[in-house]
């Protein structure tokens, strides 16, 4: 797959991702909505923390630069998507 097709793959990628996401804190973490925050800040960043080797894996090609704004990118999903916030913490790559 070509490098520069990244941005629009891994917007419905994560998209995807989040939307069953919501589903899951929706069923398990209703009642609270701060532990509801909590616990899924904690899994945009292990997702995160992963990111790396799923853009390499996807897009053999990618620089680094790629890497890092997909992980900008997903968190920017998931933001929309979750209707969470990082503050300055979700900012740093």
């Amino acid at each position: 797959m070509p490098t520069n097709n990244w941005r629009p793959v891994l917007r419905s990628i994560f998209t995807r991702i989040f939307q069953d996401e919501r589903k899951f804190l929706d069923v398990h973490y209703s009642t609270d909505p701060h532990v509801r925050m909590e616990v899924a800040r904690a899994r945009v960043d292990a997702l995160a923390s992963e990111m790396p080797k799923t853009v390499r894996i996807l897009f053999p090609n990618a620089d680094d630069r790629i890497v890092k704004e997909a992980v900008v990118l997903m968190r920017e999903v998931a933001v929309k998507v979750l209707g969470i916030s990082f503050g300055s913490k979700g900012q740093e790559s």
